[in-house]
């Protein structure tokens, strides 16, 4: 069976330019784009474990620039949506250089069950971030943890952002893991993790609901295995369940995935972080009606296109703004 099978490539397409625009426009316009980039960007789907109960979508955006590759994952635990949400957004992000590659629903079957576990999966197994290699020697365990680590070893990302989410404010209550940012400990990573840290609690005024860096990942998990056997920089970043909706809870893993690859020369478009809809929506709308108006979407069906979803306004635009600084170089446990 192909783990592997193109789906499609979007970008600066030469058929669909010569169908709409005439042969000789299109070609003057081909010829331009190719002369000015160097090569053309390309989107490409593909899926992994096609034509299984776990099938599932990897997206990817090269811009043909040389520049970091960077690995999201979403949807890992059923139960915890906010990283899915967000993943289906920042795969549409417009990028300068690099490259992007995005599994929003990891566990597509849990979060149709909204269940943590892998649903009718052997009780060993039934945890998807446990199932990823705890020594080099190890293989990871089952059919969806096997899929993620071929993956990423045929990739090699320079970063890995395991998107999740906790039941409770780490600083309320130190038994959960919510707003917090758990990373495979490296110089990258501590300062990585700080910034991220430091753009989200930019945007949070109650005290007890800002995040913390924690390290290390738990053992068998995604982060953990990237970066003790790859090498990978890898990192968890936890959102909270806990009275706070969908809607907020996936906006603050767009700002902090902006932040790195803000800080990585990846993108230069702070209006992606919200999409067209919701930033319209927000403009000088009051927090109240906001809630009412849209709470009803705060838990879209997983079978939608999750991009299009928008949330409420309850952050400014002006609280994602943040200092310059100098761009990140190079490329036990919790959760």
């Amino acid at each position: 069976m192909n783990d592997w099978h193109p789906r499609t490539v979007v970008g600066l397409n030469r058929r669909v330019l010569l169908a709409k625009a005439g042969w000789v426009f299109a070609a003057v316009l081909w010829a331009v784009a190719v002369a000015t980039l160097g090569v053309a960007a390309e989107r490409e789907t593909f899926l992994l474990l096609e034509g299984t109960r776990w099938e599932t979508p990897c997206f990817v955006h090269d811009t043909g620039r040389d520049g970091p590759t960077v690995l999201i994952v979403g949807g890992i635990h059923g139960n915890e949506p906010a990283g899915a949400t967000a993943a289906e957004q920042i795969r549409h992000w417009p990028l300068t250089r690099g490259k992007l590659l995005v599994v929003p629903r990891a566990n597509v079957p849990g979060l149709r069950a909204n269940r943590r576990f892998l649903p009718q999966a052997a009780r060993p197994l039934r945890d998807l971030n446990r199932n990823f290699p705890r020594t080099a020697e190890e293989a990871p365990r089952g059919e969806p943890a096997g899929a993620l680590w071929k993956l990423l070893v045929a990739e090699q990302p320079d970063w890995l952002l395991d998107l999740h989410e906790g039941y409770d404010f780490h600083l309320v209550n130190s038994d959960s893991v919510g707003s917090t940012v758990i990373r495979h400990r490296s110089p990258d990573t501590d300062r990585a993790s700080r910034r991220m840290v430091q753009a989200i609690n930019a945007t949070i005024d109650v005290k007890q609901h800002k995040f913390q860096s924690l390290a290390p990942p738990a053992q068998g998990a995604l982060a953990r295995a990237a970066g003790e056997h790859l090498g990978i920089r890898a990192m968890i970043l936890e959102t909270t369940r806990k009275d706070q909706p969908l809607s907020l809870r996936s906006r603050q893993h767009r700002i902090m995935v902006y932040r790195l690859l803000e800080d990585l020369q990846m993108i230069d478009d702070p209006t992606a972080i919200d999409p067209v809809a919701e930033r319209e929506t927000a403009d000088g709308c009051p927090l109240s009606g906001c809630r009412q108006q849209l709470d009803s979407r705060d838990h879209p069906p997983v079978e939608s296109d999750l991009d299009q979803e928008v949330g409420y306004c309850v952050l400014r635009a002006e609280a994602v703004s943040w200092a310059v600084a100098p761009a990140i170089v190079g490329g036990g446990g919790i959760k």
